[in-house]
């Protein structure tokens, strides 16, 4: 049962695009760094800013997965397969939505716990490889 909740949960995820907070969080995150601050002072606020975004965008695809898996195992253990498929077939009209509402709070702190490393590591290397963009001074 816990597979099938678990399944359910991943589809209901890529289906409604839960995860897609991933690199909104990651900007957030990266600009808090003192390698950020290294980039800005040699690009300047809208290229770092740029470059930054697009290290970002690139790999993405590498760690969104990943990312998706978490959250889809914090559904899992906090909703029933059914519940799941209500929320994803039904989407607003669920009866699902009020326990969904209710527990948004608790996901957001699981999923901080459970994914932190795997921001901190998608970070990491998006900037270095904007770092690495950064033409050698004379």
């Amino acid at each position: 049962m816990a597979t099938e909740a678990y399944d359910a949960a991943l589809t209901l995820i890529t289906q409604r695009n839960i995860g897609s907070n991933m690199t909104t969080l990651a900007e957030a995150v990266s600009r808090k760094t003192v390698t950020y601050s290294a980039i800005e002072n040699s690009l300047g606020t809208d290229r770092a800013k740029a470059v930054v975004s697009a290290e970002l965008k690139r790999l993405r695809p590498k760690y969104q997965p990943k990312w998706d898996q978490n959250l889809a195992q914090i559904y899992a253990e906090r909703f029933t397969a059914d519940e799941l498929h209500s929320l994803s077939t039904l989407g607003k009209a669920s009866p699902s939505v009020p326990k969904l509402a209710s527990m948004q709070n608790e996901i957001g702190r699981a999923m901080q716990a459970r994914s932190s490393d795997l921001l901190k590591r998608y970070v990491s290397e998006a900037l270095s490889a904007a770092l690495a963009q950064i033409p050698p001074k004379p």
